[in-house]
């Protein structure tokens, strides 16, 4: 059974029986979601088909959607918010989990929550990483290009575009400005991306972290700047495909696993 929770219950549980509907809109980057918002009890089942249920576990249901996501299911809360999954859950799994995004449609990820991701992945080399970095960023696992501030991703572009000079390019691609077409060309080769955290962390991009293809003979580099320097930069779902990619809420670290899936 699920029920409708008063508005001041979002601070606290819902008394038994409450009825009263509560309605909020949530701005997701460009999307705009508006919810109501139930409880109700959470399964988790396992892939040794055990089951974890989690009671009066609060949860939205989208009524108005707007933008690119107005047609997906629902979105994941993973933030710090009280009513985020990962929030919800913290006193079983302790604010820890990971997820790895893959490289297609047709390949399969995961999210994991509890540290099992890692017990699973022994021989992986996690570089942790305090969130700080050479300028400000956050970690969006939702949005798809990566945004870097103008003068970083000028520079990035400039130094692929003199490594890719054999490919002709072709006009740009919405926001995508660096595009190439592969008529005739059977092998491409495309230069090593890597992202430095905090701490001097290396992260190595795969290709499907580097390149967006567009068609069969072309692609873009799945890059692009902010309006303004002051701007956050996002590190964004492209760029975190096939990485195991480790929160330590608790802790306030990240952990960066490769081909943490295909």
């Amino acid at each position: 059974m699920y029920l409708a929770i008063q508005m001041n219950a979002l601070n606290s549980r819902p008394p038994p029986g409450s009825t009263w509907m509560c309605l909020r809109d949530m701005h997701l980057s460009d999307a705009i979601q508006r919810r109501l918002l139930l409880s109700g009890t959470l399964y988790q089942r396992k892939t040794n088909h055990s089951e974890q249920c989690f009671s009066d576990f609060f949860f939205g249901c989208g009524q108005n959607n707007q933008g690119p996501f107005g047609n997906t299911a629902g979105v994941i809360g993973l933030g710090r918010h009280p009513l985020s999954i990962i929030s919800q859950t913290a006193p079983k799994y302790g604010k820890y989990f990971s997820y790895c995004p893959p490289s297609t449609s047709s390949q399969t990820g995961y999210l994991t929550l509890g540290k099992i991701g890692l017990s699973n992945n022994e021989g992986m080399n996690y570089q942790y990483s305090p969130n700080r970095s050479a300028f400000k960023t956050i970690i969006d696992s939702m949005t798809v290009i990566t945004r870097l501030p103008p003068k970083a991703y000028s520079t990035l572009r400039d130094e692929f575009k003199q490594m890719m000079l054999k490919y002709p390019t072709t006009p740009r691609h919405p926001i995508l400005d660096m595009c190439y077409d592969l008529s005739g060309h059977g092998y491409v080769t495309i230069p090593v991306i890597t992202i430095v955290f905090g701490g001097n962390v290396r992260v190595d991009l795969a290709p499907s972290g580097i390149v967006i293809v567009i068609s069969s003979t072309r692609f873009c580099l799945a890059f692009s700047a902010n309006d303004y320097e002051i701007d956050v930069g996002i590190f964004r779902n492209t760029q975190q495909k096939t990485l195991e990619v480790v929160y330590d809420v608790g802790r306030g670290y990240l952990g960066f696993g490769p081909s943490g899936c295909k």
